[in-house]
């Protein structure tokens, strides 16, 4: 449209998601030795937790927690866990389902460390990933058990 000097013009944008968001993700089973997640930080998403309990896991509704990121930006993801008696130290992976499928691929798993109880990673956000909310998975477990790409499940 053409506008003349001194008019005014409204804008307007719009994006498209082509997925609506997931609504459920398959449930990690507590085995092995386990390990607390304690905090997890990445740009400005900050949480803290404090105590588990049976079944050992915790949905976090993105009312309370989320961040927002640009496709092809690169960002420090910050974890500490609370390791159990029996294990000095832990495992830790993060997914993060950027294409809004509901499901946690082996392309989407990024390991934290595998005997420590804390660290930091650099997550870059593909530059194709789908816009709109994008669930994220920490798992962590007592150093020694499976946490990879693949155990995002199981």
């Amino acid at each position: 449209a053409s506008v003349c000097l001194g008019s005014s013009l409204v804008l307007s944008s719009m994006v498209a998601s082509s997925a609506a968001t997931p609504s459920t993700y398959c449930t990690a089973p507590h085995t092995g030795t386990y390990a607390f997640l304690g905090s997890v930080n990445m740009n400005g998403l900050s949480r803290t937790f404090s105590s588990w309990a049976s079944p050992y896991y915790l949905f976090v509704p993105a009312s309370t927690t989320t961040t927002t990121v640009a496709q092809g930006s690169t960002y420090t993801l910050s974890v500490t866990s609370i390791p159990d008696a029996t294990a000095a130290n832990t495992i830790a992976s993060v997914w993060f389902d950027w294409n809004r499928n509901g499901t946690f691929e082996a392309s989407e798993w990024t390991q934290l460390w595998t005997s420590a109880a804390s660290g930091s990673v650099q997550i870059t956000v593909p530059a194709n990933a789908s816009i709109g909310q994008t669930w994220m998975r920490v798992r962590t477990r007592g150093s020694g058990n499976l946490n990879g790409s693949a155990d995002a499940c199981t």
